[in-house]
């Protein structure tokens, strides 16, 4: 269901504070029966911030842990598909948000399985397409076989496709990175990056704080660590805050794993952001 179909359920249903309608109808991704389990946990008094906030970015520990049949509902309907169709959802589940077929190549042999994949997952309504020609899975099956691939019988198709992808787009910042340095190709550089931002920053979130694997951690900190990339990133990233918390996290990594090193380097990292943040801060006043 679209926000307006979703709001006017909730609206016939529940008395619903217009304050949170709208907010609560996007996060559900339009979902019927998920609008009136949450407007449920609402009526009961669960905070509404903590269930907006958990329905963005953990939708399924907070339906396995308040809606445990909704959670089973979603899991049994997700087993039941055909085990090809579960290895595509898993494959597509990798990117954040919308996506294009260019954007599929990456994770597919040829241009003729994606536009095969695509099409029949269009077809079968496990894909929706936008106004701008790009595709999206639904938000809470793109969340359950990001979460629950292992319950879904396909292998280390989850891990497999993560690996590619990160592979992929930490290439991609180290390619943009020597464009951003090449006479006449800067501003190319950075609307090609504003448009890779989600996936490049999924990137580096899946290798910082979704991975056990050390060396992965250890590589995506070398990527940012690059003179290059560095020099590139704190130029471009906006707000200033996500880079300085990027390189945080490199920082506490570093740390953790007793890699003095990279712990220098990350350090160094940080505080050519927050030096760049002082000086912008100082021509301002001026």
């Amino acid at each position: 269901m679209d926000t307006t179909s979703s709001a006017k359920l909730l609206k016939d249903v529940f008395v619903v504070c217009k304050e949170y309608l709208e907010e609560v109808c996007k996060v559900c991704g339009g979902m019927p029966l998920i609008l009136i389990n949450n407007m449920y946990l609402l009526k009961n008094d669960f905070n509404l911030k903590v269930l907006v906030e958990q329905l963005r970015n953990n939708p399924i520990d907070i339906l396995k842990n308040n809606s445990e049949d909704v959670y089973n509902l979603l899991g049994k309907f997700l087993r039941e598909f055909p085990r090809d169709i579960k290895r595509n959802l898993v494959r597509l589940s990798v990117f954040p948000s919308t996506f294009s077929a260019e954007d599929m190549l990456i994770l597919f042999e040829t241009r003729a399985e994606v536009e095969t994949v695509k099409t029949k997952m269009v077809k079968d309504s496990l894909l929706q397409t936008t106004e701008e020609g790009k595709y999206s899975a639904h938000p809470l099956v793109q969340a359950f076989c990001r979460k629950e691939s292992g319950s879904l019988a396909v292998g280390s198709e989850g891990d497999d496709t993560k690996k590619k992808f990160n592979d992929h787009y930490l290439e991609r910042i180290k390619i943009l990175s020597k464009l951003f340095i090449t006479k006449h190709k800067a501003c190319e550089a950075i609307s090609t990056f504003r448009k890779e931002k989600a996936n490049i920053t999924e990137a580096f979130k899946n290798c910082f704080e979704d991975t056990t694997v050390k060396e992965e951690k250890l590589f995506a900190i070398n990527v940012a660590n690059g003179t290059e990339v560095l020099n590139f990133l704190v130029k471009v990233v906006s707000p200033p805050e996500e880079c300085a918390q990027l390189y945080e996290k490199c920082c506490k990594i570093s740390r953790d794993c007793d890699d003095k090193e990279r712990l220098a380097d990350s350090l160094n990292s940080l505080g050519f952001r927050r030096l760049l943040s002082c000086d912008a801060a100082h021509l301002r006043r001026d």
